[in-house]
Order: structure tokens, then C-alpha cells, then sequence
């Protein structure tokens, strides 16, 4: 079989399974450290809440997203950002109900504080991937896909944040004291924790920001320096940049270009080579990492004319060959 893709699908739904699981860990994590066990729990449900969501109306005719290497890489691009307005609105809602006792009234307070802040922070995220839906071109007819992942994911998380977490938060029980011993120990954890944010914000960033606003026009000229430093480098060339970079994929391909008084058959023997010399570099890297297999799935060749052919060998996936690289098989290809 030559170019299943469903390995490489596999790969980046492993990927995004093990990023959306980091990213559950390190929100209750954090939250659970500063603020609430179980307020950090119903936060870090919105993760998976969103991503389903997405999926689900991605599948709808009307979308007719598939599941494949663009859209899983926009729901990994869209972790990061998912959970921002939960853990707003989750902070506002634990601050509030330490003044106001009555759970019902102080959620609804502690949302209504944030709300007009946490939705247009949505909608400025989705303003900044939305040009990438209306680009008449077949390279935006691929990135539209990319960025209605991450939009829909986006909306589902403002929703959520919005009318699904404030009913779990305001039945969450958080003023009676802990009674298991392992729940007093956290406690301590959180206790210590605070105190340490305390410290940098009393000690360090508020006399930082008394100074800045003290000498506004000095910090001013500071800040506009830097960015004209930064800018100035990167047009200079000595910060690189590059907007889509080359990514080593799994297949690697050898375009051949024969003198215009070649034969068809010089130029099939010299496929025939390339390609003897390809396997043959399979086999090498084979037995001195000791595979099952060589690195080298299956060769296809195309010859287009007397003129021009190309090779393109297809690579077994990365966990097959964890010690192999693309780049060391072209090199190695390259050198014979």
C-alpha cells in the first residue's frame, strides 16, 4: 500500500490525546494550588468539553470537516488557548464567594464581573483566525479548515465557561474545612503557594509598577526601543524567520532532470539506480540500528518524459525508527 496516511492521522491524534491530557493536569495543577480542588476540576472540564464540541459540529454536513492532518494540528494549535476564559471567570467566582456566603448570588456576581472581558477576548482570538476561512485560494481552502477548528473550539469554550461551569461552581462546597488528612496536608501546599504569590506581588511587582507609572515616558521610550531593536534585527536578517517553514515529512522525493538528448532508457537505468542505491541505504541503516525492517516503507517511480522522472520513497513511521531521522536517509542517499 503506498501513502496511508492513517498512520500519520494516528501519530497526531496520539499527539493531541497526550497534549490534551497535559493540559488537563497542568490547569487543575495550577488552579488546585492557588485556589480550589475542586473548582480546578469543573475548570479543566472545559478542555474536553470544547474539543468534543468542535468535533462534533465539524462532522455536520453542513461543515463536513474530516479528522485529518490539518484539523488535528488546529485542535492542538487551540489547547492553549482553550480554558483561558474558564480560568477567569473560575478565579472571579472564588474570590467572590469568599465575601458573599450565599453560593447562587456570588457566582452570578463573579461571572457578571468578568463576562464582557472574557467574551471579547473569545472574539478577538476568533477576529484573528477568521481571515484565514476567506481566502480564495487553494492554499486557504486548507487553512480554512485549520482555523474553523480552532474557532468552533473556541465558541464551545466560551459557552461552556459561560452557562455550564457557573452551575458546577456554584454547587461546589469550599468553606468547610478539610477533614481527610491528605486534604489538610494540600491545604498547607495552597497556604505556602499563596503566600509566595503574596510576596512576588507585594515585593516585586508592585514597587516595578509604581516606578513604570512614576516614569511613564521613560519606560515609554524603553518599551518602543526594544520593539524597534527587535524589529530592526529581524528586517536585518539576524533574527531568522520564516512563515512556513520545511518540516521533515515521511516521504522523500528525488526529482530527476535528464539533458534533452537523453533516451528513455538512460533515463529509466538511472531510475532504476537512484533507487537500488535508496534500498540499498534502507538496508545499511537496517542493520546498525538493528530494525525489523528498513526505514524505507516502499519505493514509487513516475517517469514523466525522456527528460524528467521523479522517485518518491515512503518512510515507515517515526515510532518504527525512533533513532533515524528523514534527514540522516537523504544525507546518506545524497553521499552514494
Amino acid at each position: 500500500m503506498w501513502g496511508d496516511s492513517a498512520v500519520y492521522i494516528a501519530d497526531r491524534l496520539s499527539l493531541l490525546t497526550k497534549n490534551g491530557f497535559q493540559a488537563l493536569v497542568l490547569v487543575a495543577l495550577v488552579l488546585a494550588l492557588f485556589l480550589d480542588l475542586k473548582l480546578a476540576f469543573w475548570v479543566a472540564m472545559g478542555i474536553p468539553v470544547s474539543v468534543l464540541g468542535a468535533i462534533a459540529v465539524s462532522g455536520t454536513t453542513w461543515v463536513d470537516y474530516s479528522l485529518n492532518d490539518v484539523t488535528t494540528f488546529g485542535f492542538i494549535i487551540a489547547l492553549g488557548i482553550l480554558v483561558d476564559d474558564a480560568v477567569v471567570v473560575g478565579e472571579s467566582v472564588f474570590e467572590q464567594r469568599s465575601f458573599d456566603k450565599n453560593p447562587i448570588t456570588a457566582t452570578e456576581t463573579g461571572v457578571a464581573r468578568v463576562s464582557v472581558a472574557t467574551v471579547f477576548g473569545v472574539l478577538t482570538t476568533i477576529a484573528a483566525f477568521f481571515p484565514l476561512l476567506v481566502l480564495d485560494s487553494p492554499l486557504g481552502k486548507v487553512l480554512a479548515q485549520f482555523s474553523g477548528v480552532v474557532i468552533f473550539a473556541l465558541l464551545f469554550s466560551m459557552l461552556e465557561s459561560k452557562f455550564i461551569l457557573p452551575a458546577h461552581l456554584a454547587r461546589i462546597d469550599i468553606d468547610t474545612p478539610p477533614r481527610w488528612l491528605a486534604a489538610r496536608l494540600w491545604k498547607t501546599v495552597q497556604q505556602a503557594a499563596q503566600a509566595a504569590l503574596y510576596f512576588l506581588r507585594d515585593r516585586c511587582y508592585v514597587p516595578l509598577l509604581l516606578v513604570t507609572v512614576r516614569y511613564r515616558y521613560a519606560a515609554l521610550i524603553l518599551f518602543v526601543s526594544v520593539a524597534t531593536l527587535t524589529l530592526g534585527l529581524t528586517m536585518k536578517g539576524k533574527v531568522k524567520s520564516v512563515f512556513f517553514p520545511e518540516i521533515p515529512g515521511q516521504i522523500i522525493s528525488v526529482i530527476l532532470e535528464m539533458d534533452r538528448s537523453a533516451s528513455v532508457e538512460l533515463t529509466r537505468a538511472n531510475v532504476e539506480r537512484i533507487r537500488d542505491v535508496g534500498e540499498a541505504v534502507s538496508e545499511s541503516l537496517q542493520q546498525q540500528y538493528g530494525l525489523d525492517s528498513g526505514p524505507v516503507r516502499s519505493v514509487f517511480e513516475a517517469i514523466n518524459s525522456a527528460e524528467s522522472a521523479e522517485i518518491y520513497a515512503e518512510l515507515t513511521p517515526v515510532m518504527e525508527r525512533p533513532d533515524i531521522g528523514v534527514q540522516q536517509v537523504v544525507q546518506r542517499w545524497r553521499r552514494r
